[in-house]
């Protein structure tokens, strides 16, 4: 990690993971009296999601959003001309490794095209495991759990001050 960072500028360093963005579901708890509790008992929570990749450099440029959901053609998107993010789908709108070497490769041809290499850091899910060759992106894994070891560290930090 050390030699990337030594190596490539904080603007040719990205961190690209995914969130889960659910909808149509009601909270887990509430505060709602016990009688009428009991009355919605029996109602399954609603489990529809999109999946979204977010990258960032150093410096907190963005790249381009990708939006992985499950249709090849949503209705919302029907007569849309073109949009400010990318799409993707699969079949639960979770990331794939096809859709993350699309991602890559699209990626990559826009960075030679600008004459950029970029160091891009991306956690070990087994869907982010590519045996493609890039010429201007060098994919490095972070080591598992590192999310959580950071997150300790900074709470400590932060409470020691």
């Amino acid at each position: 990690m050390k030699h990337i960072l030594e190596t490539y500028s904080p603007e040719n360093i990205y961190n690209a993971d995914e969130t889960v963005i659910g909808f149509r579901a009601l909270p887990q708890s509430t505060y709602v009296e016990r009688e009428h509790k009991q009355k919605q008992r029996g109602f399954k929570t609603a489990k529809d999601q999109v999946t979204v990749l977010v990258t960032c450099n150093m410096n907190g440029d963005k790249e381009k959003l990708l939006l992985i959901g499950k249709f090849k053609s949503p209705r919302c998107l029907r007569r849309v001309g073109t949009l400010p993010i990318s799409y993707a789908y699969s079949k639960n709108a979770w990331m794939t490794a096809t859709i993350f070497e699309d991602w890559l490769t699209l990626w990559d041809v826009l960075l030679q095209r600008e004459g950029r290499k970029v160091a891009l850091l991306v956690d070990n899910c087994s869907a982010h495991k590519s045996t493609m060759s890039l010429q201007n992106i060098l994919l490095h894994f972070l080591p598992p759990n590192i999310t959580s070891v950071l997150a300790q560290q900074t709470q400590s930090s932060s409470s020691a001050s």
